[in-house]
């Protein structure tokens, strides 16, 4: 089945959902009782069938109701007249996608490489923080807004479901930490050496420990345990991948 297919099939089921959500919406307003038009039908609230967002482009954003149901999402610039018909939400998405998963924002960084998004292991922020995040991205695909310049590599969805990641996967997000990883891995001594002399020869090549250094945090040991991460060696370097 072609990506474009299960979009289009999301893209559906979100509709359908959200339909079904706002009828839903209008049947349980309080009393069941809605004002009649002059010409006939129902007059319905917009926030009784939207989930509306309440944007200052400056002061920030306001939840103008949240009830926790799967409800499609409008918006709406304060001081700014119009109705959403997709366009205002779209654009404030594709505002907050720059502001949140801009580097100067310290929560993601990209490689220079891959071109591929991934956590900033140095970031300050809380987890509350990346759960926002990702509330945000189940909002825009959930509303069917395109445009978000959002990359991250197929091995984040690896993550969410739980399955374990494997060398290829880093080769796709860094290659270039692939490589080296990889040289390491595919490291033989010349013929005719000991055992001693072979891992003498590795440490002295590579001179690795189990430690990785941030600009935050400092050397971190990969172990966890003590301050001295032991080093690297031929008998220890799958352990060490």
């Amino acid at each position: 089945v072609t990506v474009s297919f299960k979009q289009q099939v999301l893209h559906v089921e979100n509709l359908v959902r959200q339909h079904e959500q706002q009828q839903l919406s209008i049947m349980n307003q309080v009393g069941g009782l809605l004002p009649m038009l002059a010409r006939g039908g129902l007059r319905v609230d917009v926030d009784t069938v939207f989930w509306v967002l309440d944007i200052g482009r400056i002061q920030g954003t306001s939840e103008r109701k949240s009830t926790g149901s799967p409800e499609a999402t409008q918006g709406k610039f304060r001081g700014e007249e119009g109705v959403d018909e997709g366009g205002v939400a779209k654009e404030y998405f594709r505002l907050l996608s720059q502001q949140l998963f801009s580097p100067a924002y310290g929560m993601f960084k990209c490689d220079e490489e891959s071109r591929y998004l991934w956590f900033d292991p140095g970031s300050f922020n809380g987890a509350e923080d990346f759960e926002m995040v990702g509330t945000v991205l189940g909002l825009a695909v959930y509303n069917n807004l395109p445009g978000f310049d959002v990359s991250f590599p197929p091995v984040l969805f690896k993550k969410l479901k739980g399955l374990p990641a494997s060398l290829d996967d880093l080769r796709i997000t860094f290659p270039s930490h692939a490589l080296s990883l990889q040289a390491v891995l595919a490291w033989e001594p010349p013929e005719g050496k000991s055992a001693k002399e072979a891992d003498e020869l590795f440490q002295g090549t590579f001179c690795l420990d189990f430690s990785v250094s941030y600009e935050v945090h400092g050397v971190v040991n990969l172990l966890g345990a003590g301050d001295n991460p032991p080093p690297v060696t031929l008998e220890n370097r799958q352990e060490f991948a």
